[in-house]
């Protein structure tokens, strides 16, 4: 690529506006074409495998959920090459780009003002508010001010002075949401894969010598609460994503009939993703048993049972997990040595004497 800049002083031709900042003359090459490409696919390759990789690690946590071990694992371990599949589409696009490109030896002129740029070349003509830009990226070698796909100027930094004026509307057009978005997708991404896993990867229960697996172990109180922070993370990134696509149609300069579309699709994807994940989030917590620390360092479980609930006795197994010990007789048995078999001879032991009793004011 090769570029011509200057410092302009004279008022852009056809026009009475107040003089150019700058003047630029960019001769486009199949280089700058394959480095922009690059450079500019960098951001939709990140958000491709990223979202790929986020699909794959929330079915793998759904057939975790199911019980089918094997294939949530493998589709764990499919998430990260998967994920790298734009940046090999990219490089492809790139071997070819010089051929398909239908503007490799332009010359491009442009005129810089405070709120605007021009574009005049052989083939197009344009003027444009930097508030109308699609992107506004900055490369190792040129800026990219792309106004929709497929159309991208590439401008040189061989002006230092031009440079910080670009660099400026560069900074403008950073959008803090789609990166606030970005964060919230992989926090949440991650929470969900760990703490999903967390539930349905408990330890062995055999060690608890219970056959309800549900009942030899319990999930803690704050990852019950984490679990409540990721449903939160994922209803903000839907909603910020629906805002997102909505303001990229109307930037991209679409039909009327062809946002319309778009925007209803979005909002129907954004309504039952909501729904279902609200709807999940409820009824887990729905089937989350209350948990209390005791001052000896027990916890007593109300777990739901036919008749209401039933009081369990559980102790610390880890920072993830309560372990079962025993049923308790009432809110002050809480003592962690006396074992089931003790504490089910005992009741059986009361229960004989009652029947023994009864037996004997039968007989009287």
């Amino acid at each position: 690529m090769h570029t011509n800049v200057s410092v302009g002083r004279q008022p852009t031709p056809g026009t009475d506006e107040q003089p150019p900042m700058f003047t630029s003359e960019t001769i486009v090459t199949g280089d700058a074409v394959r480095t922009m490409n690059r450079e500019v696919g960098k951001k939709t390759a990140n958000r491709s495998g990223i979202a790929i990789m986020t699909v794959l690690l929330l079915m793998s946590d759904a057939v975790l959920a199911a019980g089918n071990g094997i294939a949530g694992y493998i589709l764990m371990a499919l998430a990260v090459p998967l994920a790298l599949l734009p940046w090999f589409w990219i490089a492809h696009r790139n071997g070819n780009a010089c051929e398909k490109s239908g503007f490799i030896g332009q010359v491009q002129h442009f005129t810089f003002h405070q709120d605007c740029f021009e574009e005049h070349s052989a083939q197009s003509e344009y003027r444009i508010r930097y508030d109308e830009l699609n992107h506004a990226l900055e490369g190792k070698y040129a800026f990219y001010f792309s106004i929709c796909i497929g159309k991208t100027f590439i401008i040189g930094k061989e002006n230092t002075e031009l440079n910080a004026f670009l660099r400026e509307h560069v900074t403008r057009r950073r959008n803090a949401a789609s990166k606030g978005l970005l964060t919230l997708l992989v926090v949440s991404m991650t929470l969900t894969t760990v703490f999903t896993n967390i539930e349905y990867n408990k330890p062995d229960d055999a060690i608890a010598g219970m056959g309800d697996f549900d009942d030899a172990y319990v999930i803690r109180s704050w990852v019950n609460a984490l679990y409540c922070l990721v449903a939160l993370l994922w209803l903000v990134v839907v909603v910020c994503g629906v805002i997102s696509m909505i303001r990229k149609n109307k930037k991209n300069n679409r039909k009327l009939a062809e946002r319309i579309i778009l925007n209803g699709v979005a909002c129907i994807i954004a309504m039952v993703l909501v729904l279902a994940i609200g709807g999940t989030t409820f009824v887990y917590f729905l089937n989350v048993p209350d948990q209390f620390r005791n001052e000896n360092g027990t916890y007593t479980v109300k777990v739901p049972s036919g008749s209401g609930t039933k009081d369990l006795l559980y102790t610390s197994a880890g920072p993830f997990y309560l372990r079962y010990l025993r049923p308790m007789t009432d809110s002050e048995d809480t003592d962690p040595n006396i074992s089931e078999e003790e504490w089910e001879a005992v009741r059986n032991a009361e229960n004989q004497t009652m029947h023994n009793d009864l037996e004997s004011d039968d007989s009287s």
